[in-house]
């Protein structure tokens, strides 16, 4: 979903500014230790960690809220003593520890090692590749997680953008700060306003915005941005979590946050910023949304709008029950939509065996979008039928045709290696939240990275092409294996005639 005015540009595209440089000054001399042991023809000699009294090993890069994974914040280990960057950039200092190279990638016996890492170890490895992607740009900080990941044949890192961040409509960018429009996650027809400072974070309340100064014009420019984008007219705003601060323009918030301001209500008002849009609007944005009944969509929302933040997830999916599939209950059942589905792009709820068959970007910085079939009562299949296989084909065509896109490459695992890696990770060799494969059917359709940085803005936001070049778990996506069409055809038949035949024994 790309712009091209100025409002979509970073602020600081000739370098980084002196706030920059002093945010990438987290770990300066773990990048020099790691330097001087390559340089010395060592760098693959891992010492034995100050902080965990054992061998590193490492992995490849990030995703979410799970064991093993750092989002940009400091983590615990198995006694509960934190561990933080100041750790790490200790055990660097003295020698003592590498957790990974310059470039994010794990060192050799941390990617090649037969037994699983301690938690300890984990979080160390998660927090060093976090300070190791903030030295590039400080605000992967913020906007990124990490995820430890492990199969039969290797550990791994797992960079990917944090979820109330994949839908980024448009940003933008001034100095030390951008702000980030957003999808709402919580199927209300709204987009989200949050600003993301690059060494203080994310912005939580509104007594820590510039109402006057550079904050209210980012805040206004990028509201412009979207308005342009989509249109928007008449639009309103609330600004208050609990809904009760709403204004039919921006100025309006400005001036409600300064009068509760001044009544003492707001010293400790969240930030809490969105532009309603209309429910239709918000549905064709999320291409998941638009493939199911209308009606339904808008009485499940309705719901969601009326009885807000209390415990309508029960109430939305008996109203739409494919709900079930795309939304989690969340904050006392309130309904989430999945990380999945809010990069969805293209969804067809197929007449013939009433499957839908859904599309959607990949949040791991590759240029890949994913499909995946759902039945109303299983959710997302793990294995195809031939008449799948047939409809599937169908929908890709559909896909393509929207799309204008010819000559497109594949990526997929097949069926039994996955389950290769599931029965690696029931013997204990991986925790079920940190295995390298998803059990469900899933194919990876190569893109253009143009289309992918334009329909996910945060990655124009985060430079994905440099980032590309300097972080190998990246370049590792960008070199994945693929196949044309054709091949992938001729494997999912074969899959699905086993699995006939496995039915009929």
């Amino acid at each position: 979903m790309a712009s091209s005015s100025p409002e979509g540009k970073v602020a600081s595209e000739t370098g980084p500014t002196s706030a920059e440089i002093d945010c990438a000054r987290i770990i300066p001399d773990a990048k020099m230790t790691q330097k001087r042991k390559r340089d010395e023809g060592d760098s693959e000699r891992l010492p034995v960690s100050r902080a965990t009294g054992a061998n590193t090993t490492r992995s490849d890069t990030g995703q979410d809220t799970v064991p093993g994974e750092t989002i940009g914040k400091s983590s615990e280990n198995q006694t509960g003593n934190r561990i933080d960057a100041s750790q790490v950039t200790q055990a660097a200092e003295s020698g003592m520890i590498i957790l990974v190279l310059p470039n994010i990638q794990l060192v050799e016996r941390l990617r090649h090692t037969s037994a699983p890492l301690p938690r300890a170890e984990i979080d160390l490895v998660s927090t060093a590749a976090i300070e190791a992607l903030a030295a590039i740009n400080p605000f992967l900080r913020h906007i990124v997680t990490i995820k430890f990941v492990r199969n039969e044949r290797k550990n791994f890192l797992n960079i990917r953008i944090r979820k109330e961040y994949i839908a980024t409509v448009s940003f933008t960018a001034y100095p030390q700060t951008v702000v980030l429009c957003t999808l709402s996650m919580h199927l209300e027809p709204f987009i989200e306003v949050h600003v993301v400072r690059a060494c203080g974070g994310v912005v939580r309340r509104w007594s820590d915005v510039d109402l006057g100064g550079a904050d209210a014009q980012g805040i206004r420019a990028a509201i412009a941005a979207v308005k342009r984008r989509y249109g928007l007219t008449g639009e309103a705003f609330r600004y208050t979590a609990d809904g009760t601060g709403n204004a039919p323009a921006i100025d309006g918030v400005f001036a409600g946050v300064r009068e509760r301001m001044r009544s003492g209500a707001g010293s400790h008002l969240a930030f809490h910023l969105c532009i309603r849009v209309a429910t239709k609007m918000y549905a064709k944005l999320l291409p998941v949304l638009a493939a199911l009944p209308e009606p339904r969509v808008r009485a499940a929302m309705a719901v969601v709008q009326n009885e807000h933040y209390t415990a309508v997830y029960r109430q939305v999916t008996d109203i739409e029950p494919w709900l079930r599939h795309f939304v989690q209950p969340i904050r006392a059942a309130y309904p989430e939509i999945r990380s999945n589905y809010l990069s969805s792009v293209f969804a067809v709820l197929d007449a013939d065996d009433g499957c839908i068959y859904e599309f959607h970007f990949s949040d791991k910085f590759e240029p890949y979008i994913i499909a995946v079939v759902l039945d109303p009562r299983e959710g997302k299949l793990v294995r195809l039928t031939s008449r799948h296989v047939t409809h599937l084909s169908r929908a890709i065509a559909a896909f393509k045709h929207k799309f204008g896109i010819a000559n497109e490459a594949y990526h997929y695992t097949p069926y039994a290696e996955r389950m290769v890696t599931d029965a690696f990770v029931h013997k204990g060799g991986a925790d079920m939240k940190s295995k390298a494969h998803s059990t469900d059917f899933h194919l990876k359709i190569r893109v253009s990275t143009k289309m992918y940085m334009d329909r996910l803005q945060v990655f124009s936001f985060l430079r994905l092409g440099e980032l590309r070049d300097r972080v190998e778990p990246i370049q590792y996506n960008f070199s994945r294996e693929t196949m044309p069409w054709a091949k992938v055809l001729a494997v999912l038949r074969a899959e699905a005639d086993v699995y006939a035949q496995e039915a009929r024994h």
